[in-house]
C-alpha cells in the first residue's frame, strides 16, 4: 500500500521536474533524502520517525523520476537501457 501511494507521486514529480527543471528538482530530493535519512538518530518520537521514513520515500521517488527523466533527455534511445541497467 505504501509502495503505491509513493509511487503516485511520480507524475507530480516529473510535473515538478518540467516546471521548475530538472537540476534543483535533482539536487533538492537528494538533500530532502539525506537529511530524512538522517534525521531519526535524533528523534525518539515513533509518529515523527515513521513521518521522515514517508518523507524519505517522497524524496526518493522524486530523485528517480528526475534521474531517469535525465538519461531519456541524454541518451539516445538504443543507449537508454543500457544506462538503466535494463539489458537490451
Amino acid at each position: 500500500m505504501w509502495l503505491a501511494l509513493l509511487k503516485s507521486c511520480s507524475p507530480l514529480s516529473g510535473l515538478l521536474a518540467d516546471k521548475l527543471g530538472r537540476r534543483p528538482l535533482l539536487i533538492g530530493s537528494g538533500l530532502l533524502f539525506a537529511g530524512l535519512g538522517v534525521a531519526p538518530f535524533f528523534l525518539d518520537d515513533i509518529v515523527i520517525i515513521l513521518a521522515t521514513r514517508f518523507g524519505l520515500g517522497i524524496a526518493a521517488v522524486a530523485f528517480s523520476t528526475v534521474g531517469a527523466t535525465l538519461v531519456g533527455d541524454h541518451f539516445r534511445p538504443a543507449e537508454q537501457p543500457r544506462w538503466l541497467e535494463q539489458r537490451a
